[in-house]
């Protein structure tokens, strides 16, 4: 039997994160100042997964995984990729004004 190795879709990035770390994103859909934001806005929150026990609730901003910046859905989705392999996933979060940084741990 041969095995080919395949790029990992990354859609299922979205799948990954709502098993490992309970949450699941959108698109932020802002106008005005705020547009210029970046990141991706958290649609739905695991009850007693990481990120709900951690304190992370729907409408939450994710800016930044590991450091790195989240620009919108792909660079969530290869920043969880990636992050997947590591004990703690640290995140940037805003909520309102106010930016915080959680870290989690699956």
């Amino acid at each position: 039997m041969n095995i080919i190795a395949g790029e990992f879709p990354l859609k299922a990035a979205d799948e990954l994160a709502y098993h490992w770390l309970g949450i699941e994103v959108g698109s932020i859909r802002l106008s005005g100042r705020l547009a210029s934001h970046m990141g991706v806005a958290v649609k739905r929150v695991k009850n007693g997964g990481p990120a709900y026990n951690i304190g992370i609730r729907r409408g939450d901003i994710i800016r930044q995984i590991n450091n790195q910046t989240i620009t919108g859905l792909e660079s969530y989705r290869k920043a969880i990729w990636a992050a997947q392999v590591k004990d703690s996933v640290l995140l940037l979060v805003q909520r309102g004004e106010y930016g915080y940084y959680v870290t989690l741990q699956p």
